[in-house]
């Protein structure tokens, strides 16, 4: 959590087991908003070198790399973000099938779209801002009928293309490419691009569970090796409940039945 007080800023990071809820660690970082960016990479190594935590090349380019510099724009950002994380939530607690059925889901996804566009107003050089208005125009487009919407695949592509420009790094944009591929039947190259994602960074929650996705009918086997390291990686995200229903599915297609019920 931060507290802020004008120019001032208190950052307190406690560390918690996801699995348990207990608190094994917290510390006080106190800085000023005018150098956040600073701020955001000392606290990182700050709580390595008191955890005694080792960091890697990957975590330490992302660590380092500043996403924007203009502060309005990573308010804006965290706005977006949070609202789409309430998007994702709220539509996976109604179990409808699409967002258009519902008036009040529909009006989220129309603001959340809405504060994405603001981001990248604020800054078009935020490769976070096309990657996160890419994953909401994803979202319509997964939890749809059989509505057409012409053109909206090929504008996540350019989102994602554009944030890739921008960051050659960047896992989402990969994964955001290889969702639209597979959406075009070039299987080939959206396996690519998400082993590239892998390679990047190993730990990506959403790479790993989207190759588990997409391995689900081809290779079982490595399906479920990816998907249970999804969860393993983060037991608690917006994706989670998601995972598991990929993961039942598998086991269901190599018939084992127990696994699958559990």
């Amino acid at each position: 959590s931060v507290l802020r007080d004008k120019n001032k800023v208190h950052v307190l990071p406690p560390l918690i087991d996801a699995l348990t809820g207990k608190e094994i660690w917290n510390d006080n970082f106190p800085g000023e908003v005018d150098d956040i960016f600073s701020l955001q990479q000392n606290i990182a190594q700050q709580i390595a070198s008191s955890l005694q935590v080792k960091i890697t090349p990957d975590e330490k380019s992302r660590i380092n790399r500043i996403i924007t510099k203009n502060t309005k724009a990573l308010h804006a950002y965290n706005e977006a973000l949070n609202a789409y994380v309430n998007l994702v939530y709220t539509f996976q607690s109604t179990y409808s099938g699409s967002i258009l059925l519902n008036s009040k889901l529909y009006s989220d996804y129309l603001k959340t779209l809405s504060l994405c566009n603001h981001v990248l107003e604020l800054d078009s050089t935020m490769a976070e801002g096309y990657v996160l208005k890419a994953k909401t125009l994803f979202f319509k487009y997964n939890n749809r009928y059989n509505e057409e919407f012409p053109g909206l695949l090929d504008s996540i592509a350019s989102l994602g293309q554009k944030a890739l420009n921008l960051d050659n790094s960047s896992v989402d944009a990969l994964i955001i490419l290889a969702g639209y591929n597979f959406d075009k039947r070039n299987q080939e190259l959206g396996f690519q691009l998400l082993e590239k994602g892998l390679a990047i960074s190993p730990n990506n929650l959403e790479v790993n569970s989207t190759l588990g996705s997409y391995y689900m009918i081809s290779d079982p086997v490595k399906s479920i090796r990816f998907l249970k390291k999804s969860v393993r990686l983060d037991p608690l995200s917006i994706w989670t409940p998601l995972v598991y229903n990929a993961l039942g599915n598998t086991y269901l297609t190599i018939c084992d039945f127990e696994k699958a019920e559990v």
